[in-house]
Parts: C-alpha cells; sequence; structure tokens
C-alpha cells in the first residue's frame, strides 16, 4: 500500500493557483468561516463569454457560472449554500476586472475605441453587416455575433490579432460592439 501524500495548505494551493492563473487572478469568497477559491473568468475568454451569458440573465445566474466554471477549490458545500451565494451576488462584478474604454467619433464617421492600449478603428454597423455577424452564429452562442461583426468592422486587421492576446480588452470591445449592432440610427414617430 502506497503512503498517502500529503495534502497542501492552503497557502501552497494559493501560490499554485497564482503561477497558474497569475498573480491578482485568483479571488477568495469567504462566508461562516468557509473558504471557497475561484479564478478571474476574463483571463480565458471561454469562460468569459459563460459568464457574459449568464450575467444577461440575471446577476444570480452569473455567480453559478462562476462557481461551477471557475472553480479552484475550497469548501464544495458552498456551492449548494443559497445564502452564501445571494450574499457574494453584489461582489462578483467586482470580481470581473475590465478595463475602460474611450470612444471617440472620428471625421470619417468611424468609431475610435481606446482600452488597454489598444486603438480600434470601427466602422458604422450597416444592415448587411449584422445579418452577416448574425448567420454567422446561428446557434445564437453568447457574444459570437459581436465576434463576427467586429471581424467585418474593424478597419485594421492586424490590430485585432492583437486585441484578441489581450482577453479583458476583447471582452469590452466586443460587449461594446454588442451595443452598437443594436443602436438604432433612426427614430420612428407616429403623427
Amino acid at each position: 500500500m502506497k503512503p498517502k501524500a500529503e495534502e497542501k495548505s492552503i497557502e501552497e494551493l494559493k501560490k499554485d493557483w497564482q503561477k497558474k492563473y497569475g498573480v491578482g487572478n485568483c479571488r477568495e469568497l469567504t462566508a461562516d468561516g468557509k473558504s471557497v477559491f475561484v479564478f478571474d473568468p476574463t483571463i480565458d475568454f471561454n469562460k468569459a463569454k459563460i459568464i457574459v451569458a449568464a450575467r444577461q440573465k440575471g446577476i444570480s445566474f452569473m455567480v453559478d457560472a462562476i462557481l461551477n466554471n471557475c472553480w479552484l477549490g475550497g469548501d464544495e458545500s458552498l456551492k449548494l449554500d443559497e445564502a452564501f451565494k445571494q450574499g457574494i451576488e453584489d461582489q462578483v462584478d467586482e470580481m470581473i476586472d475590465l478595463p475602460e474604454m474611450e470612444k471617440d467619433e472620428l471625421e470619417n464617421g468611424n468609431l475610435l475605441l481606446q482600452v488597454a492600449g489598444h486603438d480600434i478603428e470601427i466602422k458604422k454597423v450597416s444592415r448587411q453587416d449584422k445579418r452577416y455577424a448574425e448567420d454567422r452564429n446561428p446557434d445564437r452562442k453568447p457574444l459570437m455575433t459581436a465576434v463576427f461583426l467586429l471581424e467585418k468592422i474593424i478597419v485594421d486587421k492586424e490590430k485585432l490579432v492583437e486585441l484578441m492576446k489581450d482577453v479583458r480588452a476583447y471582452l469590452v470591445v466586443l460587449l461594446e460592439v454588442r451595443e452598437l449592432k443594436d443602436k438604432k440610427w433612426v427614430e420612428l414617430k407616429k403623427f
């Protein structure tokens, strides 16, 4: 019979998680002396898409998505503890550390989006662009319409490649593109 391997202390686990996910990307949530550890979902684009989709349904869905998709360790009973989940609802938006974005309309009618050192110039969204992006995402996967739309309306494709390497900045731009897709440029009035 093999001797049982010694379990790592919480401090050793924290160091391991920080090495794997980066310092500052791990979070500890504590209630009644029990803790759970999760990683920041914005460090992984696929996890970020899941969290954004859950957030659209409501904050409680987002809490469940974070606990189920970003779990590092801790007291498993807290995953099912409704009082704990309700208690952290106010804190989960703070967990997702997204950079601020500035946007300016350029003389040519394009928009300049500036986020985390990236300057992204995009064209106004046309009906054809919107239709193209929606057709490319028939399953309506979260944020994928915005991904295809950004590919279509970005002026400099090389900047898109650089932006995609910075998940947080990319996510901010995609959220803005998603809003632009639904922006109404013409107002309808009854008379």
